[in-house]
C-alpha cells in the first residue's frame, strides 16, 4: 500500500478581517458577542500569526453575520475596511504594481490571503478577462448557504474595492450573481445591469486591464516578501482549486472519478481524502457536484445538446439522474435552463 501523504486543512488569519467586522457592527450597534459566537476568544491584541480561523470557523463567522446583520451594505464596507487599513500584504502589493493586469495576477497568485470559501477560476474571452467565483464548502442547510451567499458578496466586494482603489471605472464591467445572492445596493449604481447565472461571474474588459501606475519597488518588494510568508503559513484553499480543476479536466475528457481515483491522484489514502472534504464541511460528492453544475453551465453557454448528450458530458450514465441533479441544484428542470441560457 502507498504511503499516505498528509494534505493540510486551510486556516486563516482571522484578525485582519475581525479588525475590519467589528468595529463597523459596533458603531451599527450590533451585536458582536452574537456574530463571533463559537470562535477563538479575539481582541485585538493578539498577535496576527496566533489568530487563525479553520475552514468551518471562517464558514461560521460569514454564515452569522449575513443572517443576524441586517445592513445590507455591511460586505462591501468590510472590503473598503480592510483596504483602507491595509490589512493584508496583498494590498500593497497591488497597490505598487505596474498596470491593473498585473494587480490581477498577483490578487489572483495570492487569493488566498484575502477570497474566502471561494475558487477562482479567471480566464480570457472575448470580451477580456472573466472571473469565476465557485463556493466549495458545505451542506445544503441554512447556515451553510448563508456562508456561500456571504462569501459570493464578499468576493466581488473586494474585486470591485480593488477597482476603485486603483481608479477604475466599473461601469463596463459585467457581474453575474446566482438568483439567491441578492446584490448590494451600491453595485448597482455602478453597475447598468446585474445578471443571472448559476455561478457568480465578473467580467473585466480589456482596456481596463491597460491601466498603468508609478510603483515603488522597495515597497512592492516588501509586501512581495510578507504575501509568500503568510501564504506558506497558512495552507490557503488553492489546494481545492487544484483539486476542482483536476475534476473538471476528467471530466472535459469523458471521465467520471470516483473517491479512490481522486485519493490516488492526491497520493493520499481514501480515508485522508475524506477528512479533507469534512475539514470545510463538505463531502467528495457534494463538492463533485459542484464540478458538475460549474461543467453544466459553461456547456448552456455553447449552441445545442440534448438532455441525452449533457447528462453523458457530466459523467451520468442515466439522463433521469442527471434532471434530478438539475432540478437539486438550481431548482428547475434542464429544459428550463436551457431557456434561461
Amino acid at each position: 500500500m502507498k504511503p499516505s501523504r498528509a494534505l493540510n486543512s486551510p486556516v486563516l488569519f482571522g484578525k485582519p478581517w475581525l479588525l475590519s467586522l467589528i468595529p463597523l457592527l459596533e458603531r451599527r450597534g450590533f451585536n458582536t458577542a452574537k456574530v463571533l459566537q463559537g470562535l477563538p476568544n479575539f481582541s485585538g491584541e493578539v498577535k496576527t500569526a496566533d489568530y487563525r480561523l479553520t475552514h468551518l470557523q471562517v464558514q461560521q463567522l460569514l454564515a452569522q453575520v449575513e443572517l443576524e446583520v441586517s445592513d445590507p451594505h455591511i460586505w462591501q464596507l468590510v472590503a473598503e475596511t480592510f483596504f483602507q487599513n491595509s490589512m493584508s500584504p496583498v494590498i500593497e502589493l497591488c497597490s505598487q504594481s505596474s498596470s491593473f493586469e498585473h494587480v490581477l495576477k498577483l490578487a489572483y497568485r495570492y487569493r488566498d490571503l484575502a477570497v474566502l470559501n471561494m475558487i477562482v477560476l479567471p480566464q480570457h474571452s472575448e470580451e477580456g478577462v472573466t472571473i469565476d467565483l465557485v463556493p466549495f464548502s458545505g451542506a445544503r442547510s441554512k447556515q451553510f448557504q448563508a456562508s456561500r451567499t456571504a462569501s459570493c458578496k464578499l468576493a466581488v466586494a473586494l474585486f470591485f474595492t480593488l477597482a476603485k482603489q486603483l481608479n477604475i471605472d466599473l461601469k463596463a464591467w459585467k457581474l453575474y450573481l446566482p438568483e439567491d445572492v441578492v446584490p448590494l445596493p451600491i453595485w448597482e449604481k455602478w453597475l447598468p445591469i446585474i445578471h443571472t447565472r448559476g455561478v457568480a461571474r465578473i467580467t473585466i474588459p480589456d482596456q481596463c486591464l491597460q491601466a498603468r501606475y508609478q510603483p515603488n519597488q522597495q515597497r512592492f518588494n516588501q509586501a512581495l516578501y510578507f504575501c509568500q510568508l503568510q501564504r506558506n503559513a497558512v495552507g490557503g484553499p488553492a489546494q481545492f482549486e487544484r483539486i476542482f480543476r483536476w475534476l473538471l479536466q476528467q471530466l472535459n475528457s469523458g471521465q467520471d472519478v470516483s473517491l479512490s481515483e481522486l485519493s490516488a491522484y492526491l497520493n493520499i489514502s481514501v480515508s485522508s481524502c475524506k477528512r479533507l472534504f469534512a475539514s470545510v464541511g463538505q463531502s467528495y460528492q457534494g463538492f463533485y457536484d459542484n464540478v458538475r453544475l460549474y461543467k453544466l453551465l459553461c456547456l448552456l453557454e455553447l449552441p445545442g445538446g440534448t438532455n441525452s448528450e449533457l447528462a453523458s458530458q457530466l459523467g451520468y450514465s442515466n439522463p433521469n439522474n442527471f434532471r434530478r441533479a438539475c432540478k437539486r441544484w438550481l431548482g428547475i428542470a434542464p429544459n428550463q435552463l436551457r431557456q434561461q441560457a
